[in-house]
């Protein structure tokens, strides 16, 4: 379904990433842990085609198809989406507003209104992106409109930061069920998800977790062994 290929990405002129490989199948969920600053929310920004992130060597295929060279708007509309750890701020609209102008939109109308029911975020629709939202709901905003566009890849960042005791059980089944949906132009909806303390994972079940540091992949495993491991030890039995 998705594959990077030797990817190195760059930022400014300053590499990021080096040599990455990655392959993601349908229906997989791959978890990404790594220490901060190792370049795990850059790796999913240069997946979503982001202005800033230059991939200066490798390919990315999405369904078989290259597109390395595609735009945002391009990556969007074959199937990929992105959840931001910090949204960038939108003053004067509605975050009902911002749903319906979501593109590519797969979902119509009536459609989003059984899913704002099922996701439980239908007090959130009237209230403005800049109405001082609490961190939990936010990353439902975020989710919101992740789910009106269907993608095929969602690419997610840090959904549990921010979020406290009281939320991150809304968040998780939210996108829990975001991901068990039906996903645009696939068999079954993949994810790639970065969180630093794991608790998302409680409601997601990851397929196989890696670890970023240095700008590299350089850890494959099993995520509820690899998580046990990051919390009693931190990175250092991890990372060579």
């Amino acid at each position: 379904m998705f594959e990077l290929r030797g990817v190195t990405v760059a930022v400014a002129g300053r590499q990021l990433l080096h040599g990455l490989d990655l392959t993601v199948a349908d229906g997989e969920c791959h978890a990404l842990f790594g220490p901060n600053a190792s370049g795990k929310t850059a790796l999913l920004k240069a997946i979503m085609g982001l202005a800033d992130y230059t991939v200066e060597a490798g390919e990315l295929l999405l369904h078989g198809e290259d597109i390395t060279r595609y735009s945002t708007d391009e990556r969007a509309r074959r199937g990929i989406g992105l959840f931001f750890q910090r949204p960038p701020p939108i003053h004067g609209l509605s975050i009902d507003e911002l749903v319906q102008l979501s593109e590519p939109r797969i979902l119509q109308s009536d459609q989003v209104r059984a899913l704002v029911g099922e996701l439980g975020c239908a007090p959130l629709l009237d209230r403005d992106l800049d109405d001082d939202l609490s961190g939990g709901e936010t990353k439902l905003a975020e989710l919101l409109q992740l789910a009106v566009r269907a993608p095929a890849l969602c690419l997610v960042d840090e959904p549990d930061a921010g979020v406290d005791a009281d939320n991150i059980e809304a968040i998780g089944q939210t996108l829990a069920g975001l991901l068990e949906g039906p996903a645009q132009g696939s068999d079954g909806r993949a994810a790639i998800v970065i969180s630093h303390s794991g608790r998302i994972f409680d409601f997601v079940r990851p397929t196989v977790a890696h670890v970023v540091a240095g700008g590299t992949l350089i850890h494959r495993s099993d995520a509820r062994n690899l998580l046990r491991e990051i919390r009693a030890h931190g990175y250092r039995d991890v990372i060579p």
